[in-house]
């Protein structure tokens, strides 16, 4: 008897491990490759997802760099929020102005002493509050527009006090008491 495999016996038995070890892969390494998938998608997904906020981070930053390279181009800066014209002749100019072009009666009064008589603002810098006081008479809507003009300057003043009275059916007086803040 010959112990020596035939061509067709080694084929057989080579088909025979092929098989077994592909029902191996199939029921065995494949759940586990699969699971070594999913964890791998799940961590794409947070990749992703941390992508896009930082991608959101970075064109926010970029459009806050532009705004603040556009802010500095403007007429206004910061710097010129207080008024460094220690005459106030100018302001006092624009707040007579304002009230001629509302058609109202203008009056200013409390500006007295001079900037190193100044009350200090409480502020670290040298900032300091110049008090004044103004009586306005005209109708209401227009006092009303000049108490908004006046909060909206160019240069910074706070409105201490507000008094308004009606005098007749169309006219108002007003009395008001502010601080203009000047830099020494």
């Amino acid at each position: 008897m010959n112990k020596s495999l035939t061509h067709k016996q080694k084929f057989v038995a080579s088909l025979s491990v092929w098989l077994v070890s592909a029902v191996v892969m199939f029921f065995y390494f494949l759940p586990i490759q699969q699971k070594n998938n999913l964890k791998t998608i799940d961590v794409i997904k947070v990749l992703n997802s941390k992508e896009q906020v930082l991608l959101a981070e970075k064109n926010s930053y970029l459009q806050t760099k532009k705004a603040l390279e556009d802010l500095a181009q403007l007429e206004i800066q910061p710097e010129n929020f207080f008024s460094k014209n220690i005459t106030l002749v100018k302001e006092i100019k624009k707040l007579e102005n304002l009230a001629q072009e509302l058609n109202l009666e203008f009056t200013l009064s409390g500006i007295s002493g001079n900037l190193q008589s100044a009350t200090k603002a409480p502020t670290v810098s040298n900032i300091f509050l110049v008090p004044y006081s103004i009586h306005l008479e005209g109708g209401l809507d227009k006092t009303i527009a000049y108490i908004e003009h006046l909060e909206n300057l160019e240069y910074i003043n706070t409105i201490n006090s507000l008094d308004i009275s009606a005098t007749n059916e169309q006219t108002v007086n007003v009395n008001l008491s502010a601080n203009l803040y000047v830099i020494k």
